[in-house]
């Protein structure tokens, strides 16, 4: 049987011991869990174990762009 004034003394005792900074980093480390949860399946890797590849380029790379005018008109404000 679930006794309450235990769970309420065991409750009383780990609040005791919460600071500001331990429930920030708590939240911090659920937000950052969701995150990663919504990127999908796939290992996270640190630096430290990806082996690094030195990669030098002196060439330079032009892009050719193109504006267009859009007519300002109801339809376009609603499809915004």
């Amino acid at each position: 049987m679930l006794d309450l004034n235990k769970l309420e003394e065991k409750l009383d005792i780990a609040l005791a011991n919460e600071t500001s900074e331990s429930l920030s980093q708590w939240l911090e480390q659920k937000r950052s869990n969701a995150f990663l949860m919504s990127l999908g399946e796939g290992i996270i890797s640190s630096f430290s174990e990806v082996s690094i590849i030195n990669v030098i380029c002196n060439q330079k790379a032009t892009f050719e762009t193109t504006f267009n005018d859009v007519p300002c008109s109801q339809n376009n404000l609603m499809a915004a």
